[in-house]
């Protein structure tokens, strides 16, 4: 992640219970994509 700068990493998959899998990295149902981005833009 500090290779490549990133504030936050999101693993998208299949499920559908949005957990916590490290510190600054979660995985997140694809469902849920819509909700990231809105939240995201503010």
């Amino acid at each position: 992640m500090r290779d490549l700068r990133l504030d936050h990493l999101w693993v998208v998959y299949p499920g559908d219970e949005k957990y916590a899998l490290a510190e600054r990295i979660t995985a997140l149902p694809v469902r849920d994509i819509p909700s990231l981005i809105l939240a995201e833009g503010n």
